[in-house]
């Protein structure tokens, strides 16, 4: 299924002409692609600017008006269609960017604020091959990580984000260059599998539609797909396979910060996202921690369609600092695996 989105974004002129232009080559849109099954709904002005408050600070020309017109004239050309749904605009405030643009990755976890969440994620460096097409080899590695050291210009061009990467995400270098591709796929991988989930959890409690950005990047550049642009997947490609299972064992970390012989909670849920009840299913988790003998548990449970509730609440209590990692798995009545998932997290000393 796809969501159509026009190519609009942010702001452009402000006059009644290129509003007409721009409504009609939507318009066009809808009745060149219109007969495709897979669409089933049209996307209009993406982050308008008199949605975008942020602008004020980067534009001169920036009222709380720019593009209202143009925004509207888009939105009502689409819902000449009335065949799908129409997204007039995607809001600001659909555009969840914690632990990127804003906050800590583990912002994720708090409650969603609107009922469809259009855009969230972060960057990633592509694998080792991709990135030297794209970067020259004597600008691979600047002399520092300063946002405004002029040897990242040419990684600025092809998307890269300095202050976002080593400032609000604070994702560590490394010594080399392949240490620096693993920490960024790290993040990138950790952050969407975090939100992804927790914004399942929250399914109609207000989450009804949730859209990752972005699936693939589309020229040689390095920015927020978990596939590169020679369709190698990064390791958020499988953090979000993991995350979008529809039948989804969620792991829920409510201790963000272990440390050892101290209690740690966790929650286990159940999410199905599909059209057939999970009948006389299996519910089966492992808790493996430093300084103690791995743990398992199991419950018998029918997941109905289109479900989704907390199954268990877990405490316990690392004896010492090391790795903890807790293993959720899914099977149907007959033992066969249909969701597995899993959690990794440091305990301090």
């Amino acid at each position: 299924m796809i969501w159509q989105d026009v190519p609009l974004q942010w702001g452009y002129n402000d006059s009644a002409e290129f509003a007409e232009n721009a409504a009609r080559q939507s318009l066009e849109m809808t009745e060149q692609i219109g007969n495709s099954p897979a669409i089933i709904a049209w996307g209009g002005h993406n982050e308008p600017p008199w949605n975008s408050p942020w602008m004020e600070k980067r534009f001169p020309d920036w009222h709380k008006d720019l593009n209202r017109v143009l925004t509207a004239r888009v939105a009502d050309a689409l819902a000449k269609d009335d065949s799908r749904i129409v997204h007039r605009f995607s809001a600001v405030e659909e555009h969840y960017w914690q632990g990127w643009y804003f906050g800590v990755m583990t912002d994720v976890l708090q409650p969603a604020k609107t009922g469809i969440i259009t855009e969230f994620g972060a960057q990633a460096l592509p694998k080792r091959a991709t990135l030297e097409t794209i970067i020259p080899a004597d600008k691979r590695w600047p002399a520092s990580t300063r946002p405004d050291d002029p040897d990242w210009t040419v990684w600025k061009y092809h998307n890269f984000q300095p202050f976002q990467t080593f400032g609000f995400a604070k994702i560590p270098r490394g010594d080399n260059l392949d240490e620096f591709i693993h920490n960024t796929q790290k993040y990138q991988a950790d952050l969407v599998g975090m939100a992804a989930e927790s914004y399942r959890r929250q399914r109609y409690q207000p989450v009804t539609a949730l859209f990752h950005f972005m699936f693939v990047e589309t020229w040689p550049s390095i920015n927020w797909g978990v596939v590169d642009y020679l369709r190698q997947p990064k390791a958020g490609y499988y953090a979000l396979q993991r995350a979008y299972q529809p039948l989804l064992p969620s792991i829920e970390p409510v201790t963000l910060s272990w440390r050892a012989n101290t209690p740690g909670v966790v929650k286990l849920w159940a999410v199905n996202d599909g059209f057939s009840a999970c009948d006389r299913c299996t519910l089966r988790w492992r808790v493996k921690m430093p300084g103690k003998t791995e743990q398992q548990e199991s419950k018998p449970m029918t997941l109905p369609p289109d479900s989704g509730r907390q199954v268990a609440q877990l405490t316990f209590t690392p004896s010492a600092p090391g790795a903890l990692r807790i293993e959720y798995e899914i099977l149907d009545s007959q033992g066969k695996t249909v969701g597995r998932n899993f959690y990794e997290t440091t305990v301090a000393p």
